[in-house]
């Protein structure tokens, strides 16, 4: 990834007062390993697209991200993120509201001057309906949910901003066959990131009620439902496993699973 995403991602941010404060402060928690905007980039790596036309638009799904988790805090009521203490608790749910606004605005101000500014901002559009759809979904679960309605949390919750990496990425490349292509990347993405972290919050946390694939189904069908979508994943990517940049994604999914693949 670009040494210089940081320093405009940061600059893209700059405004006075305590709503700026509260930004930079959730942008320094979900810094630590940037994945979305890391698979951006190695898809429009793969698709040839120059970096300097990929910057922008990692930086706004960025800032997408981190809005959802601002608001999805509010919602939880979380009080820790990453072992600090959550912005709505530090500034109020209020300033959190704002701040998580301001960055949503900003990603549609930044993808409003790109290439293709009207299918992108579509992209988005749709990626944040998804998201806020699955959230609204997660916090009602009175009936115990099948695997598919679980699926769809997931895709709407976290595939759908891998989705949209997939797709700017295309979209930059203007291949619309290959938006689509790597889109469908993103969702398996989405869905083996989240398998995992849902496995993990098993092992760390069993008092949680949340429902999810491993804590409603088990953790060994789980594990192979996030190992069928790497094979289908690996498959869909199999036209560019001689290209040089191949390896960045097999690299992103270690990341994810903290195991080698």
């Amino acid at each position: 990834m670009p040494d210089e995403f940081e320093t405009i991602l940061t600059q893209e941010l700059n405004s006075d007062g305590l709503l700026n404060e509260a930004k930079q402060y959730i942008l320094n928690l979900s810094a630590s390993k940037r994945v979305r905007p890391r698979f951006l980039f190695a898809c429009g790596q793969l698709l040839e697209v120059p970096k300097s036309k990929l910057i922008n638009l990692a930086c706004a799904v960025e800032l997408i991200h981190t809005a959802s988790l601002l608001h999805d805090d509010i919602v939880d009521q979380t009080r820790v993120r990453r072992s600090s203490t959550s912005v709505n608790t530090k500034f109020g749910d209020g300033i959190a509201l704002l701040a998580g606004d301001q960055l949503f605005s900003k990603a549609i101000l930044i993808l409003s001057d790109t290439d293709r500014a009207v299918d992108n901002l579509k992209a988005a559009a749709q990626t944040i309906y998804d998201m806020s759809n699955a959230a609204a979904f997660e916090v009602n679960q009175d009936v115990r949910l099948t695997n598919k309605q679980l699926l769809s949390i997931v895709d709407g919750k976290t595939g759908s901003l891998f989705v949209l990496c997939g797709k700017l990425a295309g979209l930059a490349s203007n291949n619309d066959i290959a938006a689509d292509k790597f889109a469908s990347i993103g969702k398996l993405l989405g869905r083996i990131f989240q398998i995992n972290d849902d496995i993990d919050d098993i092992k760390e946390d069993t008092k949680n009620k949340i429902q999810t694939i491993p804590r409603n189904f088990g953790v060994k069908i789980a594990t192979n439902e996030a190992e069928r979508f790497y094979d289908e994943m690996i498959n869909v990517l199999s036209d560019y496993k001689n290209h040089k940049f191949y390896s960045e994604i097999l690299s992103i999914v270690q990341i994810i699973t903290r195991k080698n693949t």
